[in-house]
């Protein structure tokens, strides 16, 4: 969902009933998968707004519908987690470990079960 992956004046506000992930993974489907042609997400997040939670869950629906067409997907970490602009951060480069164990977490857990 564009306001609240993405639109850094969105919301920071996320609801499973949000139909555009089950949207893009239909179009998908339709596009490229039903004519054999593989598809892999190399870029998906959602920018970090002081909102875990909601990211965590937005992650899990996320990664779950991926899993249901066999898309793999990898997480955009630009590096940054706060301050203006597309904060996309997971791990802690200088420190090592994560910022947000709890995505991390959610992630690791949607791809293995």
């Amino acid at each position: 969902p564009y306001s609240f992956a993405l639109d850094t004046a969105g919301t920071d506000q996320y609801t499973s009933i949000d139909s555009s992930i089950t949207t893009l993974f239909t179009d998908i489907d339709e596009v490229f998968l039903s004519k054999g042609i593989p598809v892999i997400i190399g870029e998906f997040g959602s920018v970090n707004k002081v909102n875990t939670e909601a990211r965590v869950q937005c992650v899990k629906d996320y990664l779950s519908t991926a899993k249901q067409y066999g898309v793999p997907c990898c997480w955009w970490d630009n590096g940054t987690r706060i301050g203006n602009g597309e904060n996309f951060g997971l791990l802690n480069r200088s420190e090592g470990g994560w910022y947000f164990p709890e995505i991390i977490d959610a992630i690791m857990e949607t791809v293995n079960s």
